[in-house]
């Protein structure tokens, strides 16, 4: 595939997530993103212009152009990181919400949020195997377990204090619980794994939302009706 911006795959204006109040940035596979032959050297922000970049080759995702439904993806191996190190408008603070979508692999049980940072220390939490990581030391409960290869829709609340997990996988059962809430300011973003690359999982990547604040059970609603259809993944 030629180097340039991929062609639309429709669906945009469509989307809730640009209609929720608090968006601070929106990485979709299926815009924005430049290539470099058969892999991706950036994706755009929809949002604000939060653009992720990776200009050493070996470092680059490769992009999927049918992955779930007809819509892309992002294939992270390991060493794989796109990066933004700062927000345009400033930091953003807890409380903040997090979707993602994608799909983990069969090496590794992750459901979300390892391939996620934010700042120079900030790290989401992770499930590994149904159970939280080193990352996640302040647990109170996790229900519920991770498959393997399976698609999935996750959402992280990180509320100041401590951090509610949702994580539904394609016609499975869902996984869910808290954990603490990490770095609770995010001064920019990490897509594919941590800033200081000492995790990456061989994961898929198709969907970040990032909001500042709390979205509200109404607009989650919406959220997770129009993720399902779009990417005809079966909710818990």
């Amino acid at each position: 595939m030629a180097a340039g911006r991929t062609p639309s795959f429709g669906g945009l204006t469509r989307t809730p997530l640009l209609t929720t109040a608090g968006l601070v940035a929106l990485y979709d596979a299926a815009h924005g993103v430049e290539l470099n032959g058969g892999n991706v050297a950036s994706l755009a922000d929809i949002k604000n212009g939060n653009t992720v970049s990776q200009g050493t080759p070996s470092a680059q995702m490769a992009f999927i152009s049918s992955w779930r439904n007809g819509m892309p993806a992002l294939q992270c191996a390991s060493g794989d990181l796109l990066i933004r190190s700062t927000w345009i408008g400033g930091s953003v603070s807890q409380p903040t919400t997090i979707y993602l979508v994608g799909e983990n692999s069969s090496v590794e049980s992750i459901a979300s949020g390892v391939y996620l940072s934010a700042g120079a220390a900030f790290h989401c939490p992770r499930v590994i195997s149904g159970v939280p990581s080193a990352l996640c030391t302040g647990n109170a409960s996790i229900s519920g377990t991770v498959t393997n290869s399976a698609a999935f829709i996750s959402r992280w609340n990180m509320n100041g204090a401590s951090t509610s997990i949702r994580v539904e996988q394609h016609g499975l059962a869902l996984l869910s619980g808290t954990c603490d809430p990490g770095n609770t300011v995010m001064n920019g973003i990490a897509i594919g794994g941590n800033y200081d690359n000492t995790f990456n999982p061989l994961i898929k990547l198709s969907l970040v939302a990032v909001f500042s604040g709390v979205v509200g059970a109404a607009d989650e609603a919406r959220i997770l009706s129009y993720a399902r259809s779009r990417y005809n993944i079966i909710g818990a």
